[in-house]
Parts: C-alpha cells; sequence; structure tokens
C-alpha cells in the first residue's frame, strides 16, 4: 500500500488459486482506498486474471472498520 494523500491510498493485489482438478490461476489487480473518516472508506479495485480462463475483473465496495482505532490514545 502506497499513501498518496491523507485520504486516498493505492495498492497492488497478488492472488494465486493453487492447482485442483486441472484447474489453477494468477490474479494481479490495483486496489484505491478513499477514507471517509476514521471507519467508513470507499474501496475500488480492477484487474486481469491469468490461466486457462482468462478474465477481466473489477469491483467497488464500501468498508466499515471495527475494532481499535490506530489512533487510540493510552
Amino acid at each position: 500500500m502506497y499513501p498518496l494523500a491523507a485520504d486516498d491510498t493505492i495498492g497492488m493485489e497478488l492472488t494465486r488459486t493453487t492447482p485442483h482438478d486441472d484447474y489453477q490461476q494468477s490474479d494481479v489487480g490495483l486496489g484505491y482506498i478513499h477514507s471517509l473518516g476514521e471507519i467508513h472508506a470507499l474501496l475500488f479495485s480492477v484487474g486481469r486474471s491469468f490461466g486457462p480462463q482468462p478474465h477481466y475483473r473489477g469491483y467497488a465496495a464500501y468498508g466499515w472498520f471495527l475494532g481499535p482505532s490506530n489512533s487510540s490514545k493510552s
């Protein structure tokens, strides 16, 4: 992950499906996160798979982060 600004981050994702039933696949994608505050964010990703059935993919998501805050005070 690479922070672009206080509210924006980009990153790269690599995934691999291990061989099973004569099927295996590798995916590469580029992701973007825009923070909407301490516990909310918009997430976007686009990418391509490489394998026996190559395809393009993309998604947009809303992130709601639960749990301790990184900015919590001791």
